[in-house]
């Protein structure tokens, strides 16, 4: 249970990924859009997973195995979780320059001249890219990590609960963006998105002093059927040109030892 559990962290990542309730929307709406609307920004999050999962097997994974550095599960995660951080201090210092600049000051997301037209921050949209871009990456670190650590380490008939544990992280974040969507307001979006930003910080750092001794533990794939096995691996072992990995990151049939027994995987 150890694996399963690594998803209670989760509730904080996810909040730092998508931003507290509205305000990643409220913080869109006071930038200046040139007709693009405030909300499209959001499918680069799902493009850029697609980009950089491809770049981080085929290039990044690989050449930190060339030089036998050692990347584990758990460093990958804890990586994972300060990237949603950064990308959450990245919204809220976006947010304090919108309240620098906007002409209505710290309400800015409401801001409107005598007419009802709307008054925006001379801030370009597209700056709203970078933090929801990072955070996009935090994803291909932390999500897919955790699945298959956690995957590998459950029994065959309860490979569901992953999905299951994952999906009520979710339920959990958005209950709590729900819970304070009224405190999601000008001017209070600064610590919407530094407060989650600060504790998501404190977590992952306690996560991984928590869970450390799994890290020299690799997920693996036994091409024989679907279910995944759990091997320890030794960084000193891990190389560019070992036979024992394939092209994705993921061991190939081998014999590990587990539990003093022999499995071949």
């Amino acid at each position: 249970m150890a694996s399963h559990s690594i998803f209670c962290f989760y509730p904080i990542a996810n909040i730092n990924d998508g931003g507290l309730g509205a305000a990643a929307n409220l913080q869109s709406a006071a930038l200046v859009s040139n007709g693009v609307p405030n909300d499209v920004l959001d499918n680069l999050n799902p493009l850029a997973i697609i980009v950089f999962i491809p770049i981080l097997n085929h290039i990044i994974y690989p050449f930190l195995r060339a030089r036998k550095i050692h990347f584990g599960p758990i460093s990958r995660i804890t990586f994972g979780f300060m990237l949603s951080a950064v990308g959450s201090i990245g919204y809220a210092v976006l947010q304090a320059y919108i309240y620098k600049l906007s002409p209505c000051g710290n309400q800015a997301s409401t801001c409107e001249d005598a007419d009802g037209n709307a008054l925006v921050a001379p801030i370009s949209l597209w700056v709203y890219a970078v933090p929801t871009v990072v955070t996009a990456l935090s994803e291909c670190f932390m999500n897919i990590t955790a699945f298959g650590l956690a995957y590998s380490r459950s029994p065959k008939n309860m490979k569901g609960l992953v999905m299951a544990l994952n999906l009520f992280t979710t339920a959990i974040s958005s209950a709590i963006s729900l819970a304070t969507a009224e405190a999601i307001k000008d001017p209070h979006l600064v610590w919407a998105f530094a407060g989650p930003s600060i504790i998501g910080i404190i977590s992952a750092i306690a996560f991984y002093f928590i869970y450390r001794d799994l890290d020299h533990e690799e997920f693996v794939i036994n091409t024989d059927d679907s279910d995944a096995k759990l091997g320890r691996t030794d960084s000193n072992e891990l190389s560019g040109d070992d036979e024992n990995w394939n092209q994705h990151g993921v061991v190939k049939r081998t014999s590990v030892s587990l539990g003093g027994s022999k499995a071949n995987m």
